[in-house]
């Protein structure tokens, strides 16, 4: 690390960044004027390794801030460290880039409307069981999912003429399948993982102007975003999904929205942050100095 420093010029580290609990000990080796731990998820309660644990509570020891991009992290982290000053930060999104339409792919175009659009990953973390019910409860409906999948999701929805699988696409290109659906999924299983999270899909999804069905978390709730519509239980999903499209926001509505959310926004509350952080630290080094 310190050779990859000396390589890029850089005799010195204004701020450190850490956002990976197996970096503990890194500000040792660079020595940055200022710390700031940036987690963006339970990372000890998602795998039950006690060393991640130690290794939270060694970077939280050493550093000079918190970020945290959910309540849920922060609640788990801070007693590690009471004093330490935090921020809560969200995930944001890049929001030119799926603000932006464009033509209609041609994969999507023999696909009726209306069209509910998944996109991401179809793992643990995703509630098939949920989609597979919506699939059911509105044979109507259109569900567009996006995203690897193999095998067994695909059996997962066999036999539902009305569910496209649709594979990975390129990142330059899912803002064009958004613009072009009516209403957003995200369906969360039980999964620890979900707890903490701050998902950027929610930005995404609403800088294309979508409403979007989300299950109830909590950190979700806590940001009464206008264009979420909630459920707890997988029978309530194709009631919501009826309601966000009967609903018909404006699209340029919910774009205003998500674009408070932006990164470039969030990366200039960040620094703010960091900065707020330097001075305290060079001031406190001037007085031991004194």
């Amino acid at each position: 690390m310190k050779r990859l420093l000396r390589e890029q010029g850089m005799d010195s580290v204004d701020l450190l960044l850490i956002d990976q609990p197996r970096f503990a000990g890194l500000d040792a080796v660079v020595k940055p004027a200022v710390t700031v731990y940036r987690p963006t998820d339970l990372y000890a309660q998602m795998t039950g390794d006690r060393s991640i644990a130690a290794a939270e509570a060694a970077i939280m020891a050493r550093a000079h801030g918190l970020v945290s991009t959910s309540e849920p992290v922060l609640e788990e982290l801070l007693p590690y460290n009471p004093a330490l000053p935090c921020l809560l930060l969200e995930n944001g999104v890049e929001y030119a880039h799926f603000a932006r339409g464009g033509e209609e792919p041609e994969d999507l175009r023999a696909i009726p409307g209306p069209r509910a659009v998944y996109v991401g990953a179809l793992d643990e973390r995703l509630d098939l069981g949920a989609l597979r019910k919506l699939a059911d409860a509105r044979p109507d409906l259109s569900l567009v999912v996006i995203g690897p999948h193999d095998d067994a999701t695909a059996a997962v929805f066999a036999g539902r003429p009305n569910v496209h699988l649709l594979g990975p696409k390129k990142y330059k290109d899912v803002p064009r399948y958004l613009h072009h659906a009516d209403v957003a999924l995200l369906p969360l299983s039980g999964h620890a993982a979900n707890k903490g999270r701050s998902p950027m899909k929610l930005y995404e999804y609403a800088a294309a102007g979508l409403p979007v069905v989300v299950t109830e978390t909590p950190e979700l709730l806590r940001r009464k975003e206008p264009f979420l519509y909630f459920y707890r239980h997988a029978d309530e999903f194709p009631g919501q999904v009826g309601e966000a499209i009967a609903a018909k926001h404006g699209r340029d509505r919910i774009r205003a929205l998500a674009e408070r959310h932006a990164w470039d926004a969030k990366a200039r509350t960040l620094l703010e942050f960091a900065e707020g952080l330097r001075r305290t630290a060079s001031s406190k080094e001037g007085t031991r100095q004194l």
